[in-house]
């Protein structure tokens, strides 16, 4: 391996760590770096998906026009054209063009022809994917949101869990400060089961926007009457 490919899959990694940390600046710059350093596809997808996610909307198409056509497989392609419809969608507010990116046919080489015959896990480069993403904006453009709606769509989960850190780390703690870290009892195993059918009762689908799941914390947060699956 080449140094300026080692130094350019250290900087995309590094940048990626930042898109997860919601630091899009430092992606960006990140990104941007291991671009210079290597204009390879993955480091110009990364840079246009961070991009992307930081607003800056304007250069989204301007590296994506630079990196489409290092794209070598099905894949690639799909990503590129999701990422830039996305862009024309959500931001730029150009919803025709948006559907067209998604729909529009793109050439097929042989070594798509021999990737396809594989089996294809559902991602971001599966047909189906790519159909079911088009449909989306589709009907988002279609059935706009009434005016003063913001449109949002809520999955709630609600924490749950009983079992203290302190207790999990096996820290023995002062009584004093056990009792102001842990606060006032805890509701049991069927006091939060009554509570989460009462929220699935009132609250779940709601106008099609409200969704209710069960929240554990963490499997070792929660004690094994709390793991364990009502009846």
């Amino acid at each position: 391996m080449s140094l300026c490919k080692e130094r350019s899959d250290l900087l995309l990694e590094a940048a990626r760590q930042a898109t997860f940390a919601n630091n899009y600046d430092i992606a960006v710059r990140l990104s941007r770096a291991a671009w210079e350093v290597e204009p390879s596809f993955e480091a110009g997808h990364v840079l246009a998906d961070a991009l992307y996610s930081s607003g800056a909307v304007a250069e989204v198409e301007a590296v994506l026009s630079e990196v489409e056509h290092l794209a070598v497989s099905e894949p690639d392609r799909t990503r590129v054209a999701l990422l830039r419809s996305f862009n024309l969608f959500w931001h730029l507010g150009q919803f025709d063009q948006a559907v067209a990116v998604v729909l529009q046919p793109r050439p097929q080489r042989d070594a798509d022809v021999a990737e396809q015959a594989q089996p294809q896990v559902a991602g971001v480069g599966h047909p189906q994917a790519v159909a079911a993403r088009a449909e989306v904006l589709r009907v988002r453009r279609d059935h706009p949101d009434p005016p003063g709606e913001t449109g949002m769509r809520v999955a709630l989960a609600p924490m749950l869990h009983d079992t203290p850190d302190h207790d999990l780390l096996g820290i023995a703690l002062p009584d004093a400060l056990r009792r102001r870290v842990e606060g006032p009892p805890r509701p049991g195993p069927a006091e939060m089961e009554a509570l989460f059918r009462r929220l699935h009762r009132d609250w779940h689908g709601r106008d099609g926007r409200l969704l209710l799941l069960l929240g554990p914390n963490a499997p070792q947060r929660c004690s094994p009457s709390r793991n364990s699956r009502p009846s």
